[in-house]
């Protein structure tokens, strides 16, 4: 993992795209230069409507750098692509639960399609580019989990900031994990399964429980609390099992929790089993809803490496 000096290469266009599960984000960097843009929604998105968001997010911060004659994608551009989802060794999408259109899609290749590019990008996990950029810009010597809540939720270790890596380029789908305690009466999401904890505080699952998502304090709306008590138990469960010196919630969703933050914390807190670590935190990222697309962006593109 290699981030951008800004002082080396500087007129070499920089793309980072983050593929989402209801828009496409995108930053562009040339030399200190540098602009973010969000397309237009979409839902289950089949390949030519994401196409068409991926150009319009770029093309968007494209048009904020350069003038009418120099508006075109340079096709030289380094660009990395993350993806809400695992991808083989090859850059095919394995699974995403919100862009079931494009799996079994080889990403590298398509994308360089769709945006007219001499060279395949670079094609990493949304959370592991979230997480890099967290990374690159609060620095944590030691273990972290970064737990990336927003219309899915995924999840990432960083020890000093190299990945943990178990299966499929994850250290594990942390959103899949049951936390119900009771599956006769746990929510569903399609992807992820019955009592995970993307059916209960992904973006999408606070919304079709009567969640005021889209409110600054939505944590303190009273349907908003088993989406809280499954979060809890969630980070028990991974206190234990990855023992991480720091927390940090990120995403569209996670970003907001902070105003919950001490009541998660006293809630993890109690009653924690002996084999979870004494001393650890819990915070919310600084990083706005760009980071993965910063992340990406920053993650430099080096002829014949491979970045999983």
């Amino acid at each position: 993992m290699k981030f951008i000096d800004q002082s080396a290469e500087q007129f070499v266009p920089r793309i980072g795209i983050d593929i989402g599960g209801s828009s496409v984000k995108a930053a562009v960097q040339i030399g200190n230069e540098i602009h973010t843009s969000v397309s237009s929604c979409y839902e289950h998105p089949n390949h030519a409507v994401l196409a068409s968001r991926i150009r319009e997010a770029v093309g968007s911060c494209w048009n904020k750098i350069f003038t009418e004659s120099d508006k075109a994608i340079h096709d030289d551009s380094e660009v990395c692509i993350s993806v809400p989802g695992p991808v083989d060794d090859n850059g095919v999408l394995l699974a995403a639960a919100n862009l079931s259109g494009i799996i079994n899609t080889h990403i590298p290749s398509w994308s360089a399609d769709v945006l007219g590019l001499r060279k395949q990008p670079v094609v990493i996990t949304d959370t592991l580019a979230a997480a890099y950029y967290e990374y690159h810009c609060n620095p944590f010597q030691g273990r972290s989990l970064y737990l990336s809540i927003g219309t899915g939720v995924g999840g990432i270790i960083l020890d000093s900031g190299c990945p943990l890596i178990f299966t499929r380029g994850t250290c594990g789908h942390l959103g899949h994990i049951d936390v119900s305690g009771d599956v006769e009466t746990a929510p569903y999401r399609a992807g992820s399964g019955r009592g995970s904890l993307e059916a209960y505080i992904g973006y999408r699952a606070l919304l079709a429980a009567g969640v005021p998502a889209d409110e600054t304090r939505w944590a303190n709306h009273p349907a908003a609390r088993p989406a809280l008590q499954a979060l809890v138990r969630a980070l028990r469960t991974m206190l234990v099992i990855f023992r991480p010196g720091e927390i940090v919630l990120m995403g569209g969703v996670g970003i907001t929790l902070e105003p919950a933050l001490t009541f998660l914390e006293e809630q993890v807190r109690r009653d924690l089993s002996p084999a979870a670590p004494v001393s650890w935190m819990l915070r919310c990222s600084k990083s706005d809803h760009f980071a993965a697309a910063l992340g990406a962006c920053q993650t430099v593109n080096l002829q014949n490496e491979q970045i999983s």
